[in-house]
């Protein structure tokens, strides 16, 4: 997500859910419409998932915290 603010993406989500149920639900909400919505949320959560920064230097970081060395080690947050 370093391309997409991790709050923007939040308030898109939820102003796309319920934009999308209250198009659904002019004239009167049935189990097509309610299938749609939560397709439609797990699809965002998908992308979510999917564009959420992963932690590579893991495997670089446990060596030397097994060391006697002392370490400094600077952690820089993506959003």
């Amino acid at each position: 997500m370093s391309l997409i603010n991790h709050r923007s993406y939040l308030v898109i989500g939820i102003s796309l859910l319920l934009g999308s149920l209250g198009l659904l639900t002019l004239d009167v909400l049935n189990i097509n419409e309610i299938i749609i919505l939560i397709l439609i949320l797990l699809a965002y959560m998908g992308i979510g998932f999917i564009l959420k920064p992963q932690i590579k230097s893991s495997n670089k970081i446990n060596p030397l915290l097994k060391s006697d060395k002392p370490i400094l080690i600077e952690f820089l947050s993506e959003y």
